[in-house]
């Protein structure tokens, strides 16, 4: 498994040059303190841009929607950052190097063993990074190195995302597609065994006929043969009768169809506007704004400390003056006049008495003015100050459209995704309504087929010989019960393979439902032994695919909140501090599940920035403390300030827009 064991930075972001060197298997607390820029606490103070460093490090891109370029450290013409990691398995060490330059490419350079790696450009070196670690890029930034923009809980995640991460560990998604391709095999068993049956029924009905006329013979003749062919016409008018109705089903049937077909088209009419909708989101960038907040901001701040500077010197200036304008009162009052020559004097000082009455009105009109400066630089910092204010405010607004953006994508998709499924069902109803169509013909040729044979029977009763239709009549009985005793073969035969098609169904669908469940037991199992590690009396338990009594795959995917063993509720009733730890416990879990799956032994580093935001420094505490007995490499970031939550802490303070780690 590798260990992250040291990381450098230089000219990155707000860092100028530093260095961190981890210690493993101990979660850490990162705090800041921006000293820079006023009223903003933690925030800007340098934080998030260890997580950044450490991502762009093993995947080569920023988590933010940034250029490289906007990484570099402002005014500096390159950046350049280093990550070690050592494999406690093998003790081989790997460095990743990159440089980012403001006017040419990146470079990049990987070393296993101080042995510099070849590659033929920076994409196949990021590939190269990644197999080493044995870890995916989307796996190292949904479950190492997470942060809110990307973070998605698996507690508030839609049930096709919760399938799609255990299909990842189980497979299953390997087998999507079979169980309606075993549907459709069955339908088309289930059509031919319609249409014999349907024969069947028809050839019973000319053996009975035959019988009739058979053991009838015996009678007058001549009634008989009468009688015989009114049964028959009889006979016809009613397999007539029944193509009448069969076709007019048919033609109900097909104009189902077309309704079925006329749904689907409003349904992917339906789909491609929410489609378009959804695209054209694609393209909105609130970049753009919000760039221009910052650069605002940037600016606004940056007038505003070189105004307070200004305050500073005129104040100093002030205060130099006013000292002196005492001292020349106090000199002018304190003054001796000789009564001989009527000389004025300061005992013990060389000042010009005259003179210094003269600089009183100077130097009072100085401190005027100074004051007057003082005024209007308060009023300009005013100003500043209420620009700034109306930039946060612009950013809440800014922020709120930007959630209600989100939200309608989410919706968006959500829409396309019924759209998918209703028009997946419709299409099955295609399937099965042109296999009742298909046997509706099949019964229709049959009926036709026995018409023709009624026909001809009525012919041959007209035209034979009465001495040889006893005998006929026999053999056609014998040929009807020899092609009966076929069909009865074949129905067998369909009937047996429908059986087994339905057994290998029911076997298959509790393969799948074993796999799945596989999965999400072993990832209960690792959430509750990190829960348990914790020092939390909580556990969840996952309950997934269930073969229901009529056959059907039930696929909801739901987890439930258990205190010492007992149902307490969902995930959304439990506390700030004890949805932190479920969160960590679950991202652990799947993270021991990607580490078991590499190759190399995965990563030991989970680094949190921003999704633990509402927890205050209580459970903050309550929750690193728990974090000591899971032996893993776990960094935190919070946004409490000026408070020591922790002694495992490390803190990232800025100082005239320079961050640095001061302590760890």
């Amino acid at each position: 498994m590798w260990q992250p064991k040291s990381l450098k930075l230089k000219n990155w972001m707000s860092f100028k040059e530093d260095s961190y060197d981890f210690i493993n298997n101990v979660p850490y607390l990162i705090q800041g303190i921006n000293k820079t820029d006023e009223g903003t606490e933690s925030n800007e103070s340098g934080k998030s841009s260890l997580e950044e460093a450490m991502n762009y490090i093993l995947i080569g891109s920023p988590i933010r929607k940034v250029r490289d370029i906007e990484l570099i450290h402002r005014g500096d013409d390159s950046s350049v950052i280093e990550g070690i990691f050592v494999n406690s398995k093998d003790n081989t060490q790997l460095k990743i190097v990159r440089t980012l330059f403001q006017k040419k490419s990146a470079k990049l350079e990987v070393y296993l063993n101080d042995i510099n790696q070849e590659f033929s450009s920076i994409n196949t070196g990021n590939d190269l990074i990644l197999s080493i670690i044995g870890i995916s890029k989307d796996d190292i930034q949904n479950y190492f190195l997470i942060n809110k923009e990307k973070y998605k809980s698996f507690f508030s995640s839609s049930d096709i995302d919760k399938k799609d991460l255990i299909a990842r560990f189980s497979n299953v998604d390997k087998l999507d597609g079979i169980d309606k391709l075993i549907d459709i095999d069955i339908t088309e068993f289930q059509n031919k065994f319609n249409s014999i049956v349907s024969n069947e029924q028809n050839i019973v009905g000319k053996i009975q006929v035959y019988q009739e006329e058979y053991d009838n013979f015996d009678n007058s003749i001549e009634l008989n043969r009468n009688s015989s062919i009114q049964k028959i016409q009889n006979d016809i008018e009613e397999c007539n009768q029944k193509i009448s109705r069969k076709n007019l089903d048919i033609d109900n049937k097909n104009e189902y169809l077309l309704s079925i077909n006329s749904i689907i088209d409003t349904y992917n009419s339906g789909k491609n506007l929410v489609s378009e909708e959804l695209e054209k989101l694609q393209d909105i960038d609130f970049e753009n704004d919000f760039n221009r907040l910052q650069k605002e901001e940037i600016k606004f701040n940056k007038e505003k400390g070189e105004l307070k500077l200004s305050k500073d010197d005129l104040n100093k200036d002030l205060n130099d003056f006013k000292l002196f304008l005492n001292e020349v009162e106090l000199s002018v009052r304190s003054s001796i006049k000789c009564p001989k020559c009527l000389h004025e004097f300061i005992v013990g000082k060389d000042i010009d008495i005259e003179e210094a009455r003269k600089s009183i009105p100077e130097v009072k009109k100085s401190i005027t003015d100074i004051e007057s400066s003082i005024k209007a630089v308060n009023d300009n910092i005013l100003t500043i100050t209420q620009h700034l204010n109306k930039i946060d405010r612009e950013r809440n607004d800014f922020n709120v459209e930007l959630n209600k953006f989100r939200k309608h994508k989410r919706d968006l998709q959500a829409q396309i995704d019924k759209y998918d499924q209703d028009i997946e069902i419709q299409k099955n109803n295609i399937i099965k309504t042109n296999g009742q169509i298909s046997t509706l013909k099949s019964e229709i040729d049959n009926l036709l087929l026995l018409i023709k044979s009624h026909e001809k029977s009525i012919q041959d009763i007209k035209n034979s010989n009465i001495k040889d239709k006893k005998k006929d009549l026999l053999i056609k009985i014998q040929e009807q019960q020899s092609i009966l005793e076929s069909l009865k073969s074949q129905k067998l035969d369909i009937e047996q393979k429908i059986q087994d098609l339905k057994v290998w169904q029911n076997t298959f669908k509790r393969f799948y439902s074993h796999l799945t469940n596989q999965s999400l037991t072993v990832i209960q199992g690792y959430s509750n032994l990190y829960l348990q590690r914790m020092g939390s009396n909580l556990q969840v338990r996952l309950e997934g695919y269930k073969l229901l009594s009529d056959g059907r795959l039930k696929e909801n995917i739901t987890a439930s909140i258990l205190r010492n063993g007992i149902v307490d509720g969902s995930f959304w009733s439990l506390s700030g501090g004890a949805k932190a730890r479920m969160e960590c416990a679950l991202i652990l879990a799947i993270q021991s599940l990607i580490n078991i799956t590499s190759k190399t032994g995965g990563l030991n580093l989970l680094f949190i920035d921003e999704i633990l935001d509402s927890t205050d420094k209580v459970a903050m505490r309550a929750i690193i403390d728990s974090f000591e007995n899971i032996k893993k490499t776990v960094i935190l970031v919070t946004h409490i300030s000026h408070e020591k939550v922790h002694t495992n802490s490390i803190v990232v303070e800025k100082v005239n827009g320079i961050s640095k780690i001061v302590k760890s």
